[in-house]
Order: structure tokens, then C-alpha cells, then sequence
């Protein structure tokens, strides 16, 4: 009898294991792809962003207004996500450099780090003078992935959970299974087999 206890056990302890490494390689890909997903959304956002940031800033420089530049790049700033943002001359120049009084507060500029962290993703935007068809410089802004790296962690939690969840579920449900329609009729076949030895 234990002998074919010990036999379920290999079994369900076998298939547990198929299962559990079928389940983990299908959690790394769609977390994979819902993280592909999440940055290419990021990506098309902040593309959006910096290519209207771009498109508002060709009369500005065009026109030589520092102050209508600098205001929209501060304001761009002013959202949480974005860790910085700044316009480059043709001479890859930074334009704005300081920080200006913005609804009655002094809002400082956030500066472009030395080193990026890995935190922060660059997006950049060519500045174009449709009229003169001419590059006027760069757009460029950073943007935080924290929000995405927060979801990221979030949803590889929900399927840690949920392969945790399935694997029980699964495996109670393969141990009742063998025990009833599989092992208890072995077990009952080599019973009737040892007494028909005795």
C-alpha cells in the first residue's frame, strides 16, 4: 500500500512541477509583453508630448521670445512624471537654463542629470521650420518610469498569486483524481493479486 502511495505522491509531485514550469515560462511572457505593452505606451506618450512641445516652439525661436520658451518647458515641467525637460540649439546647446515666475511662484528648472538613471527615460523631438524646411534644434524630455515600474510589480504580483492559486487548485484536483479513478484500483487489483497468492 505505501508503495503505491509513494507512487501518487511521484506522480502528482511530477506533474506539479510540468505544470509549475509551464505556468512560470507563460507568467514571464505576458509580463514580458504587458511590459513591452507599457513602455511602448510611455514611449508614444511622451513622443506626443515632446513633438507638441516642439511644434510650439518653432515661432518662439524663430521670433527670438526666450520667455514664451522658457515658460512652456517650465510648465511641461511641471507635471510628476516628467523628471526634466529642455530645447537644444542647432549646436546642441541647452536654451533654458533658469527657472521664472510661473502663476506667481518662483518655479526653479529642473536640470538634466549627468549620469540618466535607469529610471528615467529620454525622448527627443526635432524642432523643424515647415516653412524654411530647417532643423531650429531638439526637444528633449525625461520622463520617470516609476508609475510603470510600479504596474510592472503589480501585475507580476497578481500572477504570482494567480499561478500559485491554479497550481493548488490544480494539483488538489490531480491528487483526488489519481487517488479515486487511478492509484485506488491499483491498490485494489494488487491487494487481490497478494491474496491470490496467499
Amino acid at each position: 500500500m505505501s508503495f503505491f502511495q509513494g507512487i501518487k505522491f511521484k506522480i502528482i509531485f511530477a506533474i506539479a512541477i510540468i505544470l509549475t514550469l509551464c505556468f512560470s515560462a507563460l507568467t514571464v511572457y505576458i509580463i514580458n509583453d504587458q511590459k513591452v505593452k507599457l513602455m511602448g505606451a510611455l514611449k508614444e506618450r511622451g513622443s506626443d508630448v515632446a513633438n507638441l512641445v516642439a511644434k510650439n516652439a518653432v515661432q518662439p525661436i524663430k521670433d527670438f521670445d526666450d520667455a514664451i520658451l522658457q515658460e512652456a518647458i517650465i510648465r511641461v515641467e511641471q507635471k510628476n512624471e516628467i523628471a526634466y525637460a529642455q530645447v537644444f540649439n542647432t549646436d546642441n546647446e541647452p536654451t533654458i537654463e533658469e527657472g521664472m515666475m510661473l502663476d506667481g511662484k518662483e518655479i526653479p528648472k529642473k536640470r538634466k542629470p549627468e549620469v540618466i538613471p535607469d529610471n528615467v527615460l529620454i525622448i527627443k523631438a526635432k524642432i523643424i521650420d515647415q516653412d524654411a524646411e530647417e532643423s531650429l534644434g531638439t526637444v528633449e524630455i525625461g520622463f520617470f518610469l516609476d508609475a510603470v515600474i510600479k504596474e510592472i510589480d503589480k501585475q507580476i504580483q497578481i500572477f504570482i498569486l494567480g499561478l500559485v492559486g491554479l497550481l493548488t487548485v490544480v494539483i488538489l484536483i490531480m491528487y483526488f483524481y489519481l487517488s479515486i479513478s487511478i492509484i485506488s484500483p491499483v491498490v485494489l487489483l494488487a491487494k487481490a493479486a497478494q491474496n491470490l497468492e496467499d
